[in-house]
Order: structure tokens, then C-alpha cells, then sequence
């Protein structure tokens, strides 16, 4: 397969990949594992274990963890950019897309109110894991509270929850009445 050949594919594969996939890095891991080593034969089950275990211990998305050790595998450098590129671009594009609708909803003031009174849930969500839980019992990081712990983040959030106990129109009614 030609080189050009080999780059195209490797793009559009992790393009597809990154843009069908939902369910955070190890299921598009999963994917990779599935066009790379069954589909295609670029690479054998057990580099992509080994690629897998890096990218999960390297700093950062394992998606693109994993797109840039698959890529500089399977075509070097130019094989590095044309996979981070199609792992990025499709949430680059969503993200796109969504801030270009978010002035008409920022301006709503019960979109407001509501984006208001969630700075506060940020800081009970980063600090609930380690509190008790009744009974002696700690939360092990487990359910919906699983954000784990990570006080220097909590330090500039907005814990206020007074615009969601004034209503999101801030007129003093409260947000349950309506």
C-alpha cells in the first residue's frame, strides 16, 4: 500500500472511529484495536495491548493517546498528525457548532440561573467522594458521585447557589414555584 494510501486510510478510519463513538477513550481503543489488528493487520494484539497500556498511563485524552502511538506506528510522523487530526477534528466540530448557539442561550435567564446555581454542584461533586456516608462507611469513588477528589480545582469554582434558590429570573420567586 502506498504511503499517501496508507495515510488517507489511517485519517478516515480514525475519523469514522472518533466521530461514531461514544463512551469515552477505551471504547474508541477498542475500535482501533478492531480496524488496526483484525480488520487491516497493521498492527498484532499484543503492540496494541502494550499501546493501549501507554496511552492510558501517558497524561491527557487516551483517544489521542492512542491515535498518536497507533499513527507513528503505522506511518511515522505524517502517520502521528494525520491520526491525531481525525481523532480531534469531529468534537472539534461539535464543540464549534454548539458555541455558536450558545449566546442565544446564555442570554435566557433560566439558562442563566440554572448554569448559575451549578458552580456550586461542581465544588460538592470534587469534594463528595472522601466524605462519609453513614455508618462509619466512606464513598470508595463509585456511582454518581465519581469525580473524584481534587481540592486545587475546587479552590477558584463558583460555589454559589443563590441564583438557583432566588429562580432563574433572579425576581425572588423560588426556581420550584415556577
Amino acid at each position: 500500500m502506498r504511503k499517501g494510501q496508507r495515510l488517507w486510510t489511517l485519517f478516515s478510519s480514525m475519523l469514522y472511529i472518533s466521530a461514531f463513538t461514544f463512551g469515552g477513550g477505551f471504547v474508541i481503543v477498542s475500535l482501533m484495536q478492531k480496524k488496526f489488528v483484525d480488520q487491516l493487520h497493521w498492527l498484532e494484539e499484543e503492540e496494541m495491548l502494550d499501546m493501549t497500556a501507554l496511552a492510558q498511563a501517558s497524561p491527557g485524552a487516551i483517544a489521542v493517546n492512542a491515535a498518536i502511538l497507533v499513527g507513528r506506528k503505522v506511518a511515522g510522523g505524517a502517520g502521528m498528525a494525520v491520526a491525531v487530526l481525525g481523532t480531534i477534528l469531529p468534537p472539534m466540530v461539535v464543540l464549534s457548532v454548539i458555541s455558536l448557539a450558545y449566546q442565544a442561550f446564555a442570554s435566557n435567564p433560566w439558562v442563566a440561573g440554572h448554569a448559575g446555581g451549578c458552580g456550586g454542584s461542581d465544588c460538592g461533586c470534587k469534594l463528595a467522594p472522601g466524605q462519609p456516608r453513614g455508618q462509619g462507611t466512606r464513598s470508595v469513588g463509585h456511582g454518581a458521585d465519581d469525580c473524584g477528589f481534587h481540592p486545587f480545582l475546587c479552590v477558584p469554582c463558583e460555589c454559589d447557589l443563590s441564583d438557583s434558590w432566588r429562580g432563574a429570573a433572579g425576581r425572588g420567586e423560588s426556581a420550584v414555584d415556577g
